[in-house]
């Protein structure tokens, strides 16, 4: 399992010269929390379903969707040697929390751009107050005493040395689920194009 948490993949990569971008960035930003955060506060989500652009194109776009952006943070994680991997699911969302992450104010515009992009499993519940889709975000291995990876104790724990395994732990982090500020300024794109 840990090796196949640190192997590069087509959409994980970190290693060819096109990543050195990618890599930089991992080696300035230094640890998890830091990487987690710059790529969450950084790169947009834009739905669509599967892999389309890969760790490379995403973190260069500054865009992409949850295994996008999965694939870049794994990449980073895994070049700073943390074991990170996929994670996928079937999520449940709050209306509100929904239309504001994809900035749609209508719940039923906001559902039917979700299901013609492609992802999968989308449906709202009954009481319209939740919506349930698939998703996919990332686990890394870090030590759990720690406020999701940050290198607290002095010495750092290692989580690859089996006297400090016990003290280690999949993380769930997802870069790409995240709410927004909307000034409200009340602009309808409609009525500023001719089409």
């Amino acid at each position: 399992m840990r090796a196949q948490s640190t192997a590069e993949s087509p959409e994980i990569s970190y290693s060819a010269a096109e990543a050195q971008e990618l890599r930089e960035l991992a080696d300035r930003l230094g640890d998890v929390v830091s990487i987690y955060e710059h790529l969450h506060n950084r790169v947009s989500f834009t739905p669509y379903h599967g892999s389309r652009s890969g760790s490379i194109n995403t973190l260069a776009g500054l865009r992409g969707n949850d295994v996008d952006i999965a694939s870049t943070l794994i990449a980073m994680l895994r070049y700073k040697r943390v074991p990170a991997r996929y994670a996928v699911g079937v999520v449940r969302v709050p209306a509100s929390q929904l239309t504001n992450w994809l900035g749609i104010p209508s719940l039923e515009v906001a559902v039917q751009v979700l299901r013609d992009q492609g992802i999968q499993g989308v449906t709202i519940a009954p009481d319209r107050a939740s919506v349930v889709l698939e998703r996919v975000w990332v686990e890394a291995y870090v030590p759990f005493d720690q406020y999701r990876g940050v290198a607290m104790a002095s010495p750092a724990v290692d989580c690859s040395s089996a006297a400090q395994v016990s003290r280690c732990t999949w993380v769930a982090l997802d870069a790409s689920f995240k709410q927004h500020s909307y000034n409200g300024l009340g602009l309808d794109p409609y009525e500023a194009v001719s089409f």
